[in-house]
Formats: structure tokens, C-alpha cells, sequence
């Protein structure tokens, strides 16, 4: 196998929710394919749907459930209009505005 077979495998792994290069990437507890979270989502609904009053709701684990996102940086209002006005003149959009 030649590097750029290997770099093509590794950048299909890094988007296929279902492994585990892709959920250590995204820090996730374990990796969920796609019709696994379906499944589980349907899941979810159903059992909850047919629930008896009173009775608690039916709750999976989801692998994102204990990541820890930072908190966003905090910006002063200076700072804020100061990022605004460079992305105004340096984006298009800032400049269909004007």
C-alpha cells in the first residue's frame, strides 16, 4: 500500500462516525455509526411515546454525554468591534452591506 492509499483510508476513517479514529477525534466516550443513532433516536421516541404517565423518561447514553466543552473566550466590546470592522472589509458579504 503506497502513502496516498493510506492517507485516502485515513481521511474516509476520520469521517465515518462509526469508528474509532473518528470518535477519539471528537472526543466521544465511543464510536455510534450513523444507523446506530437512528436506531437509537427511533428508539428514544417510541419507548417514550408508549410511556405511561408518571413513569420516567427513557434516556440513552449518547457518546458526547460526559465531553467537557471549554468555554468560549471571553471578548470585550472593544475587541468585538474591532473583529467585526476586519471582517467587514475583508469579506464579501461586509461589503454588500455597505
Amino acid at each position: 500500500m503506497g502513502y496516498r492509499e493510506a492517507i485516502d483510508l485515513i481521511a474516509q476513517l476520520r469521517t465515518e462516525m462509526g469508528s474509532h479514529l473518528f470518535a477519539s477525534m471528537s472526543g466521544w466516550a465511543f464510536p455510534m455509526d450513523r444507523e446506530g443513532f437512528h436506531t437509537a433516536l427511533l428508539l428514544t421516541r417510541v419507548v417514550n411515546a408508549f410511556a405511561s404517565r408518571g413513569d420516567p423518561q427513557f434516556k440513552l447514553q449518547w457518546p458526547w454525554d460526559d465531553v467537557k466543552t471549554p468555554e468560549a473566550e471571553q471578548v470585550t466590546p472593544e475587541e468585538r468591534e474591532h473583529l467585526t470592522s476586519q471582517l467587514n472589509q475583508s469579506s464579501a458579504f461586509g461589503q454588500l452591506r455597505t
